[in-house]
């Protein structure tokens, strides 16, 4: 069964019809929807009930890991072992180097295709999810500060954990 609501419809109803749609839909329990930050009477995002972060590498714990590993490229778990092996930081040319690319797009399509994944092992429709970040404080450039020469990539220090733990590394 579909059931369509228009967000003009859902606007009009009132803030106590709202959240009871949404509790029913939620799986009908007694606790309310919760509210969003902006008081306007809007519901959260569902999402933001997840507790996902902007600009926040997000936290794996070994289980997710160990699905999100699942099936990867063999480029791919070189470049996670890194992460692993170095407390979860890792320059560009070193992880550039797995493969032996020089341009730094290979390292767009490397992330992107991991942050694809978690999301979607996560459920983050709105795509709030990262699975790593770049450490702007730690970009290299050239003498003429024109080029990027080098940065660092991070993850977050729960996934460094449970990296290290999947892949043996002390």
């Amino acid at each position: 069964m579909h059931l369509v609501i228009e967000p003009a419809d859902f606007a009009r109803l009132s803030a106590g019809t709202r959240d009871e749609i949404l509790r029913l839909l939620e799986g009908g329990g007694d606790k309310p929807a919760p509210r969003s930050a902006a008081g306007n009477g809007a519901t959260a995002a569902p999402s933001a009930r997840k507790g996902f972060r902007w600009r926040a590498p997000h936290e794996l714990n070994p289980r997710l890991v160990k699905r999100l590993l699942r099936g990867i490229d063999e480029a791919t778990e070189k470049r996670l072992k890194l992460f692993a092996r170095n407390d979860g930081r890792v320059t560009a040319k070193k992880l550039l180097a797995v493969t032996g690319d020089k341009d730094w797009k290979s390292l767009s399509v490397f992330e992107g295709q991991i942050t694809r994944r978690l999301r979607h092992l996560v459920g983050d429709d709105n795509r709030m999810v990262s699975f790593m970040m770049w450490d702007y404080d730690s970009e290299k450039w050239d003498a003429r500060h024109e080029a990027l020469v080098d940065g660092v990539y991070y993850v977050s220090p729960a996934t460094t954990k449970a990296l290290k733990a999947h892949f043996g590394v002390k």
